[in-house]
């Protein structure tokens, strides 16, 4: 009798997961089941016959002509038997690099599919262990065999044949199908504080295209393009399931990733046009505002600044800090601009901005007084939680 497996990757359900277009041959029920997503046929071929300890895997367009091939285990190979009855194989992956019990069963084999937007569904098989940082090999169908393909730059990870997907100090990657042919994956990047780093958690998201045409046109041997990045709000993809691979069944619903995207302007550009919406200042005639490169400027943060400085000035020159929600040019922390500005301290929805100005016989170099305003976004507009001294306001000339 053939025994028949069904892979599930590592599922912890997180967000509303669904297929985007992509082959899949997964299936992600309950904890500890798994589902085929496809029942073979009269027609699809049996990988297993003939052949002694075989297992059945997944069922699956592997060659792109539309019609279901079947894909097993046999020993320690991975083998395709297609519709039309050609027969492929590539090495599995040594249970000892294994730690998840049903990858192990699988000789590594986590599932197929669509990873370059053209026909037919790529095998995935991890070949180091997949419940942390791991590496896969994936192979598409070349002239009735399986090529390994070569990931994108991105994922290189030192080799040109091995999609690296790393997990742990403060860094995770997935891949995601997107079904989109002109920009068939994506690959999330979650970077979180690590070893008492202040960081925020931050998110970047690039999709790639693929030329299949012009092998290796994109460096380092990858067939995979960069096409667009842009910054997410934070995900902790470890807890989304499906992850390393939000591919097939375990693939992001496309509307919760569209919630996903965050401030499409880029940072140079928003910064720019605050720069010039900034106001003349009365007090020194024909000031010009710059950006010197003080900012932590976030188009997914609720509340982020970048410092608009006097171009030409000295550190008791004046300085506004300008304010930013969701990457929008929101203006500027107080009306009038102060010398020796600074913010030091911030988080996602709040800036904490430092003053200081000269008493008495100090010198501009060395000024003595000292105060500060904390800023905090209240889900509609920024809010000014303590006022500021009366005697900064008039050494400065601001009543």
């Amino acid at each position: 009798m053939r025994a028949t497996l069904a892979i599930s990757v590592f599922a912890s359900a997180a967000l509303l997961l669904t297929a985007c277009g992509s082959e899949s041959v997964e299936g992600s029920a309950k904890a500890g089941e798994s589902t085929p997503i496809s029942t073979p046929t009269d027609t699809t071929p049996d990988v297993c016959a003939g052949k002694s300890d075989c297992i059945e895997l997944a069922v699956a367009d592997v060659d792109g002509d539309g019609i279901d091939d079947a894909i097993g285990r046999v020993g320690d190979q991975i083998v395709v038997r297609t519709a039309s009855g050609v027969d492929t194989q590539v090495a599995g992956t040594a249970s000892k690099t294994l730690t998840d019990p049903v990858v192990q069963r699988a000789g590594g084999f986590v599932g197929a599919w669509d990873i370059d937007g053209r026909p037919g569904a790529e095998v995935v098989i991890a070949t180091v262990d997949p419940g942390v940082s791991a590496s896969y090999k994936v192979w598409s169908w070349e002239d009735s065999h399986l090529a390994v393909m070569s990931p994108p730059v991105l994922l290189l990870g030192g080799s040109p044949v091995e999609w690296t997907l790393y997990r742990g100090e403060g860094n995770e990657t997935a891949v995601r199908c997107t079904g989109d042919t002109s920009r068939p994956i994506e690959v999330w990047e979650f970077t979180a504080p690590y070893g008492g780093s202040t960081a925020h958690p931050s998110m970047t998201v690039t999709s790639y295209n693929y030329d299949g045409a012009n092998g290796g046109q994109f460096g380092d041997g990858s067939m995979f393009g960069q096409e667009e990045t842009f910054n997410a709000e934070p995900q902790n993809l470890g807890h989304m399931a499906g992850w390393p691979w939000l591919c097939g069944d375990n693939a992001i619903d496309p509307a919760t990733v569209a919630t996903v995207k965050c401030g499409t302007t880029p940072q140079s550009a928003a910064i720019a046009d605050a720069i010039s919406q900034v106001p003349a200042d009365s007090r020194i005639p024909g000031i010009e505002w710059t950006f010197l490169g003080d900012n932590n400027f976030d188009p997914c943060a609720d509340l982020s600044y970048a410092m608009a400085e006097a171009k030409g000035g000295t550190g008791s020159s004046p300085e506004h800090v300008m304010f930013f929600h969701r990457g929008k040019y929101l203006g500027t922390a107080t009306s009038c601009a102060f010398g020796f500005t600074s913010v030091v301290d911030s988080t996602s929805d709040s800036a904490t901005v430092q003053y200081r100005w000269p008493r008495g016989m100090d010198s501009n170099a060395h000024p003595s007084g000292l105060a500060s305003a904390t800023f905090v976004w209240d889900g509609e507009h920024v809010v000014m939680q303590n006022d500021l001294p009366a005697e900064l306001l008039k050494v400065s000339g601001c009543q």
